[in-house]
Formats: C-alpha cells, sequence, structure tokens
C-alpha cells in the first residue's frame, strides 16, 4: 500500500491512487502517475494552485486553440473586451465572437435615410433579426420599406491579455509538475521518503519559502524539441551533489527551475519530457550528462527582470505565431471552397486563376493590415 503524499489519511495499492498528470491537462499534458495522491488531495490542489496556472495562462492556451489532455478544446474566454458597446468572447484558437446578437434603430424607420443597426458575429442571425423587425412594422408597411443592406467586417483594435504566473500559488503547482515528473521515473517509494519532505510541504502550501521555484535565466536545458508552443519539463538528480533539480517550460517560453531536493540518496537520473498541446502529440528522453555539464545545470542563475520580461514577450509570440498560421490557413480554405462552388462547372482559365489569385491576395492583406470591409448583402427573401 502507498500513501498519499500530500495528506497523512488515504492509501491506495500502487497504480491504483488518482491519476495526476504530470503537464496539466487544461495545458495539453497527457503523461500521468497513479502513485501520487488520492483522489481528495488531487481536486484539492486543482482548485488551489492548479487552477490559478491554467488561468494565469488563459490567452496563451486560447491563441494556440491547446487540445486538453482529455481531447477537449481550451476554454472560451468571455468578456474579453467590448466592441461597438458589446462585450465579446474569445473562441478557441482566439476567434472573436458576441455571445448575443443587438440591433438599435436611428429615429423612425419608416422615415427616409434612417438606418438600422445590427450586431452579429453571424450573417444568418443578422438577417433573422432584420426580418423579424421588419414583421414588426406590420406587412403592409414592410412591402413599403425600401432598402440597402451591407455587411461589415471590422477588426477589433486590440485585446488586452496577460499572463500571470508570478505568484507563490502559481509556483506551488509549478512545483508538482515537477514532482510527478520525477514520480514517473523512479520508486514511488523514494518520493516518500524524508528527502522530499519540504518540497511537499511548499506545494501543500505549509512552507512559504521562496527559494524552491524561481524563473530560469536562459535556454531551456534539452534539445528535445517538438514545436513552437511546446511544455516541456526535465529532471536532473546528482548522487555526487545529493540534490534532484527540475525545470518546466510552459509554450516554449516561460521558464522554472525548482529545487526538489538537497538530501537525494539515490543514483543519478536525467530525463526530459515535452507535450505539443496543439498537435497532441508528446516525446521523452533519458541521456547521461557528465560532471561538468551536471554543474552547469545545477548552477543556473534564476531570471533578472530584463529576462523575465523577454520570456514573457517569447510566449505570447509562440502563441500569435500559431493562431496566425490557424486563421491563415483557414481563411485560405474558405476562398478556395468559396471560388470552387461558385465555378464549379467552369474551365480553369488564365482569367479565373487571376481572379482567385487576387481573392486570396486581397483577404490575405486585409488580415495582415488589419483592413476593415463592408460589403453589399444580396436582397432579403
Amino acid at each position: 500500500m502507498l500513501n498519499c503524499i500530500y495528506c497523512p489519511d488515504e492509501f491506495f495499492l500502487q497504480g491504483k491512487g488518482s491519476r495526476e498528470h504530470v503537464i496539466l491537462s487544461s495545458l495539453g499534458g497527457r503523461k500521468a502517475s497513479r502513485n501520487i495522491c488520492c483522489v481528495k488531495c488531487n481536486r484539492r490542489l486543482g482548485n488551489e494552485i492548479d487552477e490559478p496556472v491554467t488561468n494565469g495562462v488563459r490567452y496563451l492556451a486560447n491563441l494556440c486553440s491547446i487540445k486538453t489532455g482529455r481531447g477537449k478544446n481550451t476554454s472560451v474566454i468571455h468578456k474579453a473586451g467590448v466592441f461597438n458597446d458589446m462585450n465579446y468572447s474569445l473562441a478557441p484558437g482566439g476567434e472573436m465572437f458576441f455571445p448575443r446578437s443587438n440591433i438599435s434603430c436611428d429615429g423612425d424607420l419608416g422615415s427616409p435615410n434612417n438606418s438600422l443597426r445590427i450586431i452579429s458575429g453571424d450573417i444568418d442571425k443578422a438577417r433573422v433579426l432584420l426580418e423579424n423587425k421588419l414583421k414588426s412594422f406590420g406587412k403592409e408597411v414592410a412591402e413599403k420599406l425600401s432598402f440597402e443592406a451591407y455587411e461589415y467586417e471590422h477588426y477589433v483594435p486590440y485585446t488586452e491579455m496577460d499572463v500571470d504566473l508570478g505568484l507563490h500559488v502559481h509556483h506551488r503547482s509549478i512545483a508538482k509538475t515537477a514532482l510527478t515528473y520525477l514520480a514517473t521515473l523512479t520508486s514511488p517509494h523514494r518520493i516518500r521518503s524524508t528527502s522530499f519532505e519540504n518540497i511537499i510541504n511548499y506545494i501543500n502550501g505549509v512552507d512559504e519559502s521562496n527559494s524552491y521555484v524561481t524563473f530560469m535565466e536562459g535556454e531551456f536545458p534539452s534539445e528535445l524539441h517538438l514545436s513552437p508552443v511546446q511544455h516541456r519539463v526535465m529532471i536532473c538528480a546528482s548522487f555526487s551533489r545529493k540534490s534532484v533539480i527540475g525545470f518546466v517550460e510552459l509554450f516554449g517560453g516561460i521558464k522554472f527551475k525548482i529545487l526538489l531536493s538537497d538530501a537525494w540518496e539515490g543514483p543519478n537520473l536525467s530525463s526530459v519530457y515535452v507535450v505539443d498541446g496543439v498537435a497532441g502529440e508528446d516525446a521523452e528522453q533519458s541521456f547521461n550528462i557528465d560532471g561538468f555539464k551536471q554543474d552547469a545545470l545545477f548552477d543556473i542563475p534564476s531570471a533578472s527582470q530584463d529576462e523575465y520580461f523577454k520570456m514573457h514577450v517569447k510566449s505570447f509570440s509562440n502563441a500569435y505565431e500559431q493562431h496566425r498560421k490557424v486563421v491563415e490557413i483557414s481563411m485560405i480554405e474558405k476562398i478556395l471552397s468559396d471560388f470552387y462552388e461558385e465555378y464549379d462547372e467552369c474551365e480553369m482559365t488564365d482569367e479565373l486563376k487571376f481572379e482567385l489569385a487576387d481573392r486570396l491576395a486581397n483577404e490575405l492583406a486585409r488580415y495582415k493590415l488589419r483592413i476593415n470591409n463592408k460589403v453589399e448583402v444580396k436582397p432579403f427573401n
């Protein structure tokens, strides 16, 4: 029987504990251990320290359209901003949408030169709103109305986004990530030794020292790579130093160094795990490091304020680049689909090729330069 490392009350058979992910499932983590904790502590720490991490990087996860370790889409961000006096939300992939449509009228719609404004993320919903509005005037009045309808595509000037992983509660979760990975590499009894009492107390919130988890300076100490928005966790245990340290990287930019133990009694151990939460791929690699490289790892300094700022900029850049690629691919696919539907049975002449190229160039230019668009809508039935 194994005891839960986070409480003294619960016991379970080896391999039968609660499923504890290495990288949080909400960030795309897949690898997990069932030799660490009970269900009650998993839920408690999930709510207390893991959820703040999920919330702290929610914009990055949303932009990347992360798939959770359970195969679900990342969460919608509600009330992400305001545009035209209406709250908008961000769907996975950073796609802006209005949860509700709105209709407003300047004066009497039946009078000349008056306008009706409909705000909606869907042209079909806008049509329904307009038709219902016309019906409200009665059939006789509605039939006499003459109007033109236009669809306006607007780019929001900006959406404020932030990343927050600098609090004590966030660092406790990062420490748990490193300890959980170590638990997949060594005997379940070893992490229950007194060697890890301090870090377990830290994760539990008993020890409030700021010496266990720090932001890390420089490059992540592993070349195992899947994508720019990957997450990595690495363990390095040294018999000669009697220490275990962990490294955690999120979204290919935000890096932490964690002191797991300074009383290690086991052998040298080095391993890295990487997961791409977008593609759903992961990889793992064990390796040997000589004394010189081992010393360099243990002596990696904490990040300066300038380095701290740069790593957050890098994580946002990585996430936005992933978002941009997905948007552009989706845009191209839609243009091609609409074009071939329109000219389904036509021979692809040079004239049509130029028209297709023109459509592609115009839409991509509008997206990159954030140029608003006005399109006349076909007459309503």
